[in-house]
């Protein structure tokens, strides 16, 4: 009886000590890792700072600091689209450059405010906020190594009638 229990032991430490080293090559980094990390704070702390800007643009209602800081965007994508890692990512780069070649469209076309029409940001307001989403999404992806959450619209939910 005493010889069971002693391979019951003996085989119950051998899986903990198998368990262990494998958590601990499974949480171990990889080389390439940190200079990945590295490489891609530049891009995503650009992409931060135009977030911003076209934010407080926006904001303020500045169509014309509004159409630069996009314009600005542009390139930032097309370095992010360079390094893309993921499809997830890749899709994100291009919807934000979609959005971003619309909403300069947009500003080109009316690029002051003309009595009766709307302004130029009322015209753009919806595609303002896609692509915040779209650049934060970038952000967290670059920095967070996390897949890129793709941006999906609300969905009306039904209010009980009473």
């Amino acid at each position: 009886m005493n010889r069971h229990l002693v391979r019951l032991v003996a085989s119950v430490a051998t899986v903990s000590v198998l368990s262990m080293a494998g958590t601990g090559m499974a949480s171990a980094t990889q080389p390439g890792s940190a200079s990945a990390e590295a490489s891609n704070s530049a891009p995503a702390a650009q992409l931060q700072k135009l977030h911003d800007q076209i934010d407080a643009a926006y904001k303020a209602g500045d169509a014309k600091a509004l159409l630069s800081s996009v314009t600005e965007l542009r390139p930032v994508l097309a370095s992010v689209r360079d390094i893309a890692r993921s499809n997830n990512t890749l899709h994100v780069v291009e919807e934000a450059d979609d959005t971003s070649v619309q909403i300069q469209d947009k500003l080109q076309q009316n690029p002051q405010v003309l009595p009766g029409l709307p302004s130029p940001i009322a015209l753009v307001t919806d595609l303002v906020s896609t692509l915040l989403t779209l650049v934060l999404s970038l952000v967290a992806g670059l920095l967070g190594g996390l897949p890129l959450p793709i941006p999906v619209p609300p969905v009306p939910v039904p209010t009980p009638s009473g």
